[in-house]
């Protein structure tokens, strides 16, 4: 599709044929185009003539920025339409999805990956024995086998490694290490010599040690087939760590001996680090990964980076990195059932395609900020990136471990953390905090892991479409601030909601999960329910900013859904002319001139930057909440579905899509 970079509001086809007849559209025998329904945004131009539309599953921070014109470049005979996806910090919306077997044709989802049961084999195709598999080095694919299946490939990943301060180690006269044994007597040089801290690492979250320490002691403990066997059997409790792991904690010994982490580094936060190196220039050494110029020049430093890779022991081939994939590839199962052959045949080109040299360096773009996962693709070379490239050529990329097979292992990690911690304080030894580990997997794996018990507020008695939730949360939040009217941002994950209701209980994670509370701005009250004062005409303002034309703005394809009143939108109308009507909800004649009270979520109504905290604009200036509401959307709304009971999609007409209208874009 042109004019767009990609669209926030969709949904598969399959999704949408059984879901047609929603937000009050009357019942009809008229088909309507491809792309279009009654309840939902599938596609936000007209499917181009001739063309296969394919579906593709996108994240926040969990694709290539240019996907669509990516794919479609390669591939002109395609029309891909992209959904954006988005969970609150408390939901779960990629577990919902899996639930519901509610999956686009394609999938590209960094969430994917903490997954571990057999929901994969339900929702994806089984890719082991597709042919362009074989392009990908062994630790990668291991990282995604289930069962002895993939059911998603790996795509691109940040490298991490040890970022040095070059200037500093220029202005000394360091060499870079190149063996375990060179990077410790560096690090005691650089104690006994200087006030620098040899290394300003950052364990304050579990996630920091392991990547870390895994990738350091990868080759004596993960590395090679009969690790890869060992740690199988030991996430499913048939092994122990004693008589394997030994060796990641004599390399943590040797690390503290060195000065190189100290147990103060399990409080040390990832700012302050980030400002000791790319700003105070009190310390030479972090773990970082190739963002890290970036990071330097937002901190306005004057001094140069370099990465340099961990260093396990003193062979030539001790070297190794982490790397954190942004996202995985899957595709949807129901490409497998009959009639969707052509459709498959296409996905699997696509695949094929993606899994090549030359899709890989399209995905990567000329920053090359991200390495790839498939063999024979060349790093974009730099004076950063020097000291690692080697290390990637052999492939010694060392990805997310697994210890434990269960779909929520955080408490394992919490062990995990605490028990190097307490050697860092000598309060536990090797032995002590292997024995704990085991133990914790152990009880995971039994399911004597305390569990907390969820409220149930209501049930929903169908599966209500985007609109449909955003419509539904309006209702809710109208009658719990008993205000005049509700508005609610539908299509973007900061300030609005990107999730759906579907069938069943609602509990504190369904709410969660469509909340408005995806990503904190600069404004402690944005992201908070909210209450003002609008005359008529400043609310056919904020509902006319919905289906944005300009290209630059569309990442965040959004439109403002309403209680109180009756819209009609045209989502394919030419620049500027998308609101079609808009009336009170008996009908009447909406008054622009009187002033209503709206509740609504405070900073929906401003245009934000990418980053969620950036404000650019204000559809209304000058427009302020007159009050701010510090409960959750569990504690203002759940009342609310208590008192309702059952919930299912109104029928009332309140939201109508016009696919008639089709006009000229920008």
């Amino acid at each position: 599709m042109r004019y767009r970079k990609f669209i926030s509001l969709l949904l598969s086809a399959t999704l949408c044929a059984g879901m047609l007849g929603g937000c009050g559209m009357q019942d009809t025998e008229q088909k309507l185009p491809v792309g279009a329904a009654e309840n939902e945004i599938i596609a936000y131009q007209p499917v181009d003539d001739g063309k296969m539309l394919i579906t593709v599953r996108a994240e926040y921070n969990g694709m290539p920025e240019n996907l669509e014109e990516i794919i479609e470049a390669q591939f002109p005979e395609v029309d891909v339409v992209l959904r954006l996806h988005a969970c609150p910090e408390k939901g779960d919306e990629v577990s919902a999805s899996l639930d519901h077997q509610d999956f686009e044709d394609v999938v590209f989802s960094w969430g994917i990956s903490a997954i571990e049961d057999d929901r994969l084999a339900e929702n994806f195709v089984d890719l082991s024995s597709k042919g362009f598999v074989s392009n990908y080095f062994t630790t990668a694919l291991n990282s995604c086998e289930y069962n002895g299946h993939l059911y998603y490939l790996p795509g691109p990943g940040k490298i991490q490694g040890i970022v040095y301060d070059k200037t500093l180690f220029d202005e000394h006269g360091w060499k870079v290490p190149t063996s375990l044994d060179e990077y410790l007597a560096l690090c005691r040089t650089i104690k006994e010599e200087t006030d620098l801290l040899p290394a300003d690492f950052t364990f304050k979250w579990p996630s920091g040690l392991t990547s870390l320490i895994n990738a350091w002691a990868y080759g004596d403990v993960l590395a090679g087939d009969a690790n890869y066997q060992w740690l199988q059997k030991y996430a499913a409790g048939e092994e122990t760590m004693a008589g394997h792991m030994e060796p990641m904690f004599e390399l943590f010994q040797k690390l503290l001996d060195a000065g190189a982490i100290s147990a103060d580094t399990f409080e040390r936060e990832p700012w302050d680090r980030s400002v000791a190196l790319y700003s105070e220039y009190t310390t030479a050494m972090t773990a970082e990964t190739q963002m890290a110029p970036i990071y330097a020049q937002q901190l306005e430093s004057t001094h140069e980076y370099a990465m340099m890779p961990y260093w396990g022991g003193n062979g030539p081939d001790s070297d190794y990195l982490a790397v954190e994939n942004s996202y995985h590839i899957a595709v949807n199962k129901k490409l497998e059932d009959e009639g969707n052959e052509k459709k498959y045949d296409k996905v699997m080109e696509i695949m094929a395609w993606l899994s090549s040299v030359d899709g890989q360096l399209a995905m990567i773009g000329d920053m090359g900020m991200v390495v790839s996962n498939v063999k024979d693709v060349p790093m974009v070379s730099n004076d950063f990136t020097k000291n690692v490239e080697a290390t990637i050529e052999k492939g010694h990329l060392v990805p997310n471990t697994h210890y434990v097979s269960i779909a929520d292992s955080k408490e394992f990690y919490k062990t995990f953390h605490q028990g190097f911690w307490n050697i860092a304080k000598g309060i536990q030894t090797p032995e002590d905090v292997m024995r704990d580990c085991d133990a914790k997997v152990k009880e995971l794996l039994n399911g004597a892991a305390e569990e907390t018990s969820e409220t149930v507020y209501g049930t929903a008695t169908k599966d209500f479409s985007r609109l449909e939730t955003g419509l539904y949360l309006a209702d809710a939040l109208r009658r719990a601030t008993d205000t005049d009217l509700s508005i609610i941002l539908v299509g973007k994950a900061s300030c609005g909601t990107v999730s759906r209701i579907y069938e069943g209980e609602i509990t504190d994670t369904v709410l969660n999960t469509v909340g408005l509370n995806t990503f904190s701005g600069e404004d402690p009250d944005f992201n908070k329910f909210a209450v003002t004062t609008m005359t008529g005409d400043q609310i056919v303002k904020i509902l006319q900013s919905s289906f944005e034309d300009d290209p630059k703005l569309q990442s965040t394809f959004t439109c403002f859904v309403t209680s109180g009143l009756k819209v009609e939108y045209a989502p394919w109308a030419g620049t500027g002319e998308h609101l079609v009507k808009v009336t009170n909800a008996d009908d009447s004649e909406f008054d622009l001139d009187k002033t209503y009270s709206v509740s609504y979520c405070n900073g929906s109504f401003t245009m934000q930057g990418s980053s969620s905290t950036e404000v650019t604009n204000s559809i209304i200036p000058g427009l302020e909440p007159e009050k701010i509401y510090q409960e959750s959307i569990v504690e203002l709304l759940g009342p609310v579905v208590q008192a309702d009971k059952e919930i299912a999609p109104f029928t009332d007409g309140r939201l109508v899509l016009n696919w008639d209208i089709v006009g000229q874009t920008k």
